[in-house]
C-alpha cells in the first residue's frame, strides 16, 4: 500500500486553518480538527487511502463553513443553499451533510422562513399573495408548504388592507390630476401589482360606496 509523509505543517494566520505539505509534492489547507483528529505532524506517514478519506472530511467541513457563512447574515431557504453550493462544485453527497449540520443546528427551516417572509412581505412591503406566493416558489419552497403557512396564518384581511392603501393612494392621485375613470385605473393598477380580481372586486365596491372617496 502506497503512503506519504507530512513534509510540513504550517498554520495559516488566524484562521484555524494548516497548510500541510507531504513529500510527494502535495499541499492541503485542512482544518484544525482534522490535524488534532489525526496527530498529523511533520514526519508522520499515513497511507494514501487515508489522506483520501481526510480530504474528503476537508471537503465536508468547507461546505458547512460556506453554507454556515451564507445563512449567518441573511435567512435563506434549502434550496438556495443548494444553489450555493453547487455553484461552488460541491457534490450532491457534500451538499446534503452541509444542509443537515445547519438543519440540525436551527439555521435553516423552511416553514420558519415562509412564515416570517410572509409576514413581512405583507405588513412592511404591502405585497399581494400572489407576489408573495411567486417569491416564496423561487427560493425553491413547495408549493403545499406555501399553502400551509397561508392556511396558517389567515392573512386575507391583510391582504385587503394593502389593496386598500394602495387603492386609496392611486385613486387619490388619479384625481388630482383630473384622469378619466380613476377607479378603473385603480384596478388596472392593483392588477399590475398582482392582486386577484376577486379582491379587486372588493376593493372597487369599497371606493364606489363610499362618499368620502367620491366627493
Amino acid at each position: 500500500m502506497s503512503s506519504v509523509v507530512v513534509k510540513s505543517i504550517t498554520k495559516k494566520g488566524r484562521r484555524d486553518i494548516f497548510s500541510v505539505e507531504f513529500d510527494n509534492g502535495e499541499k492541503f489547507d485542512l482544518a484544525i480538527d482534522l490535524v488534532a483528529k489525526y496527530k498529523l505532524s511533520k514526519g508522520k506517514k499515513l497511507d494514501t487511502n487515508l489522506l483520501t478519506d481526510i480530504l474528503k472530511e476537508q471537503r465536508i467541513i468547507e461546505a458547512k463553513t460556506i453554507a454556515l457563512n451564507f445563512v449567518s447574515y441573511k435567512q435563506r431557504t434549502k434550496f438556495e443553499v443548494e444553489q450555493k453550493l453547487k455553484q461552488k462544485h460541491y457534490t450532491e453527497s457534500e451538499i446534503q451533510k452541509a444542509i443537515e449540520f445547519l438543519e440540525d443546528f436551527g439555521y435553516l427551516d423552511d416553514k420558519k422562513f415562509a412564515k416570517e417572509y410572509l409576514q413581512f412581505a405583507l405588513k412592511q412591503k404591502k405585497y399581494s399573495l400572489l407576489r408573495i406566493k411567486n417569491n416564496l416558489f423561487q427560493k425553491g419552497l413547495s408549493k403545499d408548504l406555501i399553502d400551509e403557512v397561508l392556511r396558517d396564518l389567515q392573512v386575507d384581511s391583510q391582504e385587503f388592507e394593502n389593496a386598500m392603501n394602495l387603492a386609496l393612494k392611486k385613486f387619490q392621485q388619479l384625481v388630482r390630476m383630473n384622469k378619466d375613470n380613476p377607479v378603473q385605473k385603480v384596478a388596472q393598477y392593483l392588477y399590475s401589482k398582482g392582486f386577484s380580481w376577486g379582491l379587486i372586486n372588493k376593493v372597487v365596491e369599497e371606493l364606489l360606496g363610499n362618499e368620502e372617496y367620491n366627493s
